[in-house]
């Protein structure tokens, strides 16, 4: 008979969460897949022989007089019982099941505020980029990939390339970045276009990294025909305001 049993549950590293201890009267152990499941108990008589029996497998456990040790990782779902032999032979009768529940990790989520889908470059050449990242237990990474994509007349392939935007805490799991993007290096001339997305990717090294990836914006430099526009409308503009501050003036002289 065991006379006591814990269960210390210790997630994996990279969650910065603590050891959980629970007494073997819970009989449900849920926690994240990879995370430590360790077993101390205490019989009422010398051991001889112990084994964790997992999902139909078999590990042995540490024996010393009465005390029992033993240790397993959550990979996935199932349930596991706790076979003992004492010195004499006897082994106990119909081991209590414990159930075993995996929980799986999060994609990282990503909102992004600014830009807008399709951005009109000025003459800075500048993106204002603002975003909302969250994760369950936080970030490795944050990416800008980008092609460059020429007029048609220009027969150049596009090419993928890639830049990271730092993440000053990478553990808070939900924080807002704002962050400048220079594009003057690009040598963009007009009606050129900056596809771009955002690839945000968590600190999960037990299941591997995962990354979720945004939609897909468009940067563009004006062509001349909408430079030439824009400067005769300001310049209309600039006439108009000219006319109507002269009349309202000749209206206040009379």
């Amino acid at each position: 008979v065991m006379e006591d049993l814990t269960i210390t549950l210790t997630p994996p590293s990279y969650t910065g969460l603590n050891p959980v201890v629970q007494k073997g009267n819970q009989a449900d152990i849920s926690g994240l897949i990879g995370s430590k499941v360790q077993i101390s108990l205490r019989s009422n008589r010398p051991l001889k022989k112990g084994s964790l029996i997992i999902n139909e497998n078999s590990i042995p456990m540490k024996l010393r007089g009465k005390n029992g040790q033993g240790e397993f990782i959550i990979n996935e779902d199932g349930q596991f019982s706790i076979q003992l032999m004492d010195v004499r032979g006897i082994s106990n009768r119909n081991p209590i099941p414990f159930f075993i529940t995996a929980i799986h990790d999060l994609m990282p989520d990503i909102t992004v505020y600014q830009p807008e889908k399709i951005y009109e470059l000025g003459s800075d050449q500048t993106i204002p980029i603002h975003l909302q990242i969250e994760d369950d237990f936080g970030f490795s990474q944050l990416q800008v990939a980008y092609e460059i994509h020429r007029p048609a007349y220009i027969a150049v392939d596009p090419l993928l390339s890639l830049f990271t935007i730092p993440i000053d805490d990478p553990q808070a799991i939900s924080q807002e970045l704002i962050h400048i993007w220079q594009l003057y290096e690009l040598g963009l001339m007009p009606e050129d276009e900056v596809h771009f997305h955002f690839e945000l990717t968590d600190n999960d090294d037990i299941s591997g990294p995962k990354k979720t990836v945004s939609s897909t914006f468009i940067a563009r430099v004006p062509s001349l025909a909408d430079l030439y526009e824009t400067a005769e409308n300001s310049e209309a503009d600039f006439i108009e305001d000219m006319t109507s501050g002269v009349d309202e003036f000749q209206e206040l002289k009379a």
